[in-house]
């Protein structure tokens, strides 16, 4: 009797110690499960548009990532190690948002929202400083980008998509390609041929300097979205939205305009924004697509021809209400 006595009550103390263990596992599953509730990621106040964020998710037992989506950001860079995932991402908006779905002992969401500073803009212009051209860099970069858009009448470069091949498309491309360096293997993705440029133009291509303060895509506060639209950075912008956060008004009178400034036009009916290079004697634009079977072409003009054979509403003079003005790009710094 007094054994089968001893034999129920070390068995009680078993299952109590079983209990307990399990409990405490169960417990400890639960709280790994909600590390990052825990641990929510801290985005630093100081942070502005452009710059990068860097985000470390630590990798938590018996947890899993299955989702990380956002928004107001770009993913520039993942590296995984082995206590954790780091994300690298450009901010290009000045709200932004992450939500991260888990699957641990249950599936469960958080999302996360901030606010950020808007970029350094002394002037007041709505262009980042940090991307503003001076002096020789800024006569260089319009070099660059006017023979690259001219470059474009005489053969279309591969590396300019089909589908953005417009008036504000031309003016992206340039614009683009413009701030890169222009080495042996710039020419060869571009198709432009320096030795040939050279015959047409007598320009030598080779003897115009790069942009020495920073090379696409690696441009401050920018990296690749080197278009603002509003308070975000882009890769894109039409031709409204060049007009309107990437240039400033010079005037009407194209008189006042300078190589590489943009002319712009808008017509009421459907609303449309058309832009061209000024290019210190003449005008070159995209004219868009035609119909559905017609890309359209690009045109190169002598200003006296432009003006002498084109009907009023494309013509840039004060009398053409459809015509907006001369307009110059903002990342000219003292221009």
């Amino acid at each position: 009797m007094i054994k089968s006595v001893e034999a129920v009550y070390m068995k009680n103390i078993f299952l109590y110690f079983f209990y307990f263990l399990f409990s405490f596992a169960g417990l400890y599953l639960i709280y790994q499960a909600g590390g990052v509730i825990r641990h929510p990621p801290i985005i630093e106040s100081s942070y502005t548009t452009g710059d990068i964020l860097t985000l470390k998710l630590p990798r938590l037992e018996f947890e899993k990532l299955l989702e990380l989506s956002f928004s107001g950001l770009y993913l520039e860079n993942r590296t995984i190690n082995l206590d954790g995932d780091i994300y690298e991402f450009r901010i290009i908006d000045r709200k932004g948002s992450i939500s991260l779905n888990y699957n641990g002992l249950y599936i469960y969401s958080r999302n996360y929202e901030y606010s950020f500073k808007q970029w350094q803009d002394e002037n007041s212009d709505g262009y980042p400083d940090a991307m503003t051209l001076y002096g020789e860099d800024a006569e260089n970069f319009i070099r660059w980008f006017l023979n690259i858009a001219i470059y474009q009448f005489l053969e279309p470069s591969p590396k300019w998509p089909e589908n953005q091949r417009d008036c504000a498309g031309l003016i992206r491309f340039a614009f683009k390609e413009a701030l890169k360096k222009h080495d042996e293997s710039w020419y060869r993705n571009t198709g432009i041929n320096p030795e040939l440029w050279r015959e047409k133009t007598g320009v030598d291509l080779k003897n115009i300097p790069d942009v020495q303060a920073y090379n696409y895509p690696n441009v401050p506060k920018a990296g690749a979205f080197i278009f603002i639209a509003g308070s975000e950075l882009s890769t894109y912008a039409n031709a409204y939205t060049l007009l309107k956060y990437n240039t400033r008004f010079i005037s009407r009178n194209l008189e006042d305009a300078r190589p590489g400034d943009l002319l712009f036009f808008q017509h009421p009916n459907p609303l449309t924004f058309h832009s061209m290079i000024y290019t210190g004697d003449g005008l070159i634009y995209h004219t868009g697509p035609e119909s559905e079977i017609d890309p359209g072409k690009i045109k190169l003009w002598k200003v006296e021809d432009y003006l002498r054979l084109m009907p009023v509403q494309w013509l840039p003079i004060s009398e053409n209400t459809y015509f907006l003005g001369v307009y110059r790009f903002k990342i000219l710094g003292n221009q």
